[in-house]
């Protein structure tokens, strides 16, 4: 189990140097290929992009995270999300999936005194917590620790999407597809961390 362990979390820790988190329709060996033969980030990318050309795996994530319990108080942003991304507004989409994450992660630690990564951390190392559950928390706590990354406005723009530069307008406006994905993916990731087994409220209305 120990190794299973470490391998799981060098799988997580090399996904989300390309700027994602683990997607829970894909087999750990499959992940392993994937960053094994990527040479770079666009790589990665172009094979998400492709992964959800497929309709019924990207209504799969977008429904899991429109009708999830923990994104309840967001639910009408996060439709709208989904209608800007299909729309190809990929500008708008991402700052507004950037403040869900960051307000379901404060909603879940229930106090100003647990940061968000700090929160990540904690609930990857929860013992109690199932197998699945922990690595899908390890994954977001290494994407996490990316994106919250409180880089300085004094050197280079971050590789990988960064919360501080864009909320604060100092990133140059250039997100595209894959940054929609990888932030709709982070979502769903966090929501496979949290499921419970309370029935959904709502699906998603899928229009052709």
């Amino acid at each position: 189990m120990e190794s299973y362990d470490d391998y799981m979390d060098n799988c997580n820790k090399s996904l989300a140097t390309y700027g994602w988190t683990f997607p829970i329709d894909l087999s750990p060996a499959q992940i392993n290929e994937l960053v094994t033969i990527s040479h770079d980030r666009l790589v990665v990318d172009q094979f998400f992009i492709e992964h959800y050309s497929n309709n019924h795996k990207l209504f799969c994530m977008f429904n899991s995270v429109y009708s999830a319990k923990l994104y309840d108080r967001w639910y009408k942003l996060i439709e709208q999300c989904i209608r800007t991304y299909r729309s190809e507004l990929y500008l708008v989409t991402v700052p507004a999936l950037i403040t869900v994450i960051e307000g379901a992660i404060a909603k879940l630690s229930r106090t100003s005194k647990t940061g968000i990564i700090g929160l990540c951390r904690e609930r990857a190392k929860n013992i109690d917590t199932s197998l699945d559950r922990r690595h899908s928390w390890n994954s977001f706590y290494y994407f996490a620790l990316l994106l919250f990354d409180n880089k300085s406005f004094d050197k280079e723009r971050p590789q990988i999407i960064n919360r501080h530069w864009i909320l604060h307008g100092r990133d140059p406006y250039e997100w595209n597809q894959a940054d929609c994905l990888r932030l709709f993916q982070a979502l769903y990731t966090l929501e496979s961390a949290e499921r419970n087994q309370q029935p959904r409220k709502r699906k998603l209305l899928w229009e052709k």
